[in-house]
């Protein structure tokens, strides 16, 4: 993305629609930019309990056992 960037600022001096190209893709590098840090930001929140999701798991493999020997033959 740095890339794309600095090409578009470096087409700048070939005319006015270089100009706003360039600003179209500056405005887009750091909007990514700010998504990226937000959703890193987000992701630093989450805690993953193994002993929660372990316990869930088998929950949900008794709940299916028990529908499969409930379900009529």
């Amino acid at each position: 993305m740095n890339a794309v960037k600095a090409e578009s600022d470096n087409l700048t001096v070939y005319g006015t629609e270089f100009k706003n190209l360039a600003q179209t893709v500056n405005d887009a590098y750091y909007s990514i930019d700010d998504a990226n840090h937000q959703l890193h930001t987000i992701s630093d929140n989450f805690d993953f309990d193994e002993d929660h999701y372990q316990y869930i798991s088998d929950r949900v493999t008794q709940l299916v056992t028990l529908q499969k020997n409930m379900a009529p033959h």
